[in-house]
């Protein structure tokens, strides 16, 4: 996947980039590091990149992936696992699992589940940073 980008700062080796609100980015003249979030980006095509340069950046096919299965497969493996552990659950409190309470259980999970990766997406962040392949302006 490839996102525009512009470079806020560089110093040696580390490269912080924002990404543009729109399209007249290039001509701006205020700081984006105070609207937008800075990540770093890597460089490895060594291009001469300066501060308040355009650039195409790209994410690793592996983040993308392991962004797709956290964020997808996760949280349907989840619900599913709700609808099957609602039977049980309603066992315990001496009710029968009705279409409501397996439909709460099933919201219950895809919760949990949606909590989970959200914190673990903000613990674990990916270990490769975003690539620059291309500058654009």
């Amino acid at each position: 996947m490839y996102k525009q980008a512009m470079i806020v700062s560089v110093k040696g080796d580390e490269i912080e980039a924002v990404s543009p609100t729109g399209s007249s980015c290039s001509s701006c003249t205020s700081n984006c590091s105070r609207r937008g979030c800075c990540f770093p980006v890597a460089n490895p095509l060594n291009l001469p990149v300066k501060a308040g340069s355009v650039v195409r950046v790209e994410s690793s096919a592996w983040a993308q992936a392991l962004e797709g299965i956290c964020s997808l497969l996760v949280p349907f493996a989840c619900a599913v696992l709700g609808y099957f552990a609602s039977a049980p659950l309603a066992a315990q409190f001496s009710a029968k699992a009705q279409e409501g309470i397996r439909a709460c259980s099933v919201l219950l999970a895809l919760f949990a589940s949606s909590a989970l990766v959200l914190i673990l997406s903000r613990r674990f962040r990916p270990a490769d940073k975003p690539s620059i392949r291309e500058i654009v302006a």
